[in-house]
């Protein structure tokens, strides 16, 4: 019976957008988080607004394709799974990059150490 794969094929779809959904939720929680204690982490202010901006971005374009996982396996909408196959690769290439750059180049992206000012008081909590 030919039922099964598909069945199969549209729980994996619902589960992994499911996830990704979570997955953006946390993310806007480490957002606001970091907006909201933006003053103990960093003392750039325009570098701090960057990446706070950048990772409410991230967040924003994560929760979009997870709901379009999800609506896409349950009306069975072929360009909403397209959108959520592809951002689903586009992310992973981008966060394999960002993973990859710290660590063949921690100093340019860690550039201080865990003792700094800037660190200690979130390792202290």
């Amino acid at each position: 019976c030919t039922c099964m794969p598909i069945g199969l094929l549209k729980f994996s779809i619902n589960l992994s957008s499911i996830l990704t959904i979570l997955l953006a939720l946390f993310s806007f929680g480490v957002t606001f988080f970091g907006f909201a204690n933006s003053d103990i982490w960093s003392d750039n202010v325009n570098s701090r607004n960057v990446i706070l901006y950048c990772l409410l971005g991230i967040s924003a374009g994560l929760l979009l394709m997870g709901i379009s996982g999800v609506i896409g396996a349950m009306r069975k909408n072929v360009c909403l799974l397209t959108v959520f196959s592809v951002g689903t690769v586009v992310f992973l290439c981008i966060f394999m990059a960002i993973a990859i750059i710290s660590f063949v180049f921690p100093g340019s992206v860690f550039p201080d150490s865990c003792d700094n000012k800037v660190w200690a008081p979130l390792i202290q909590r």
